[in-house]
């Protein structure tokens, strides 16, 4: 089992989970499924204009929307073997939840690669 921090519903993204979780910071192609009630990531780093691709694995309908009222997203409804693609366009933390399952939540970090100028990650 893996140690992993996250704050959720404080709209604050550790990135020391990454460290600990063994996560990569920036995923190539990133997603995150739902299966056994739980998604595959806890935590998704992801830069500006990234697509993310929601898999349901399960064989119950999830309801994905936003937690953070600072970033929010329209998920809905994934029935059970469909996906959903977004495009993710700005900078900020969003804390995602399953309206059926409380217990299903995930936080993505939308922020520019380290090393990237600042003006050109807007």
């Amino acid at each position: 089992m893996r140690n992993q921090i996250v704050i959720a519903g404080s709209g604050i993204a550790l990135l020391a989970t990454l460290a600990v979780s063994g996560h990569k910071l920036y995923a190539n192609n990133p997603s995150s499924e739902q299966s056994q009630h739980k998604f595959s990531d806890v935590f998704l780093a992801i830069k500006p204009g990234d697509e993310v691709t929601f898999a349901n694995q399960d064989g119950v309908l999830h309801n994905l929307v936003s937690s953070s009222p600072d970033y929010t997203v329209e998920i809905g409804e994934l029935q059970p073997g469909t996906s959903k693609t977004l495009v993710f366009n700005h900078k900020g933390v969003l804390d995602l939840v399953c309206s059926k399952h409380p217990e299903m939540q995930m936080t993505i970090y939308v922020r520019k690669p380290a090393g990237e100028n600042e003006a050109n990650a807007d």
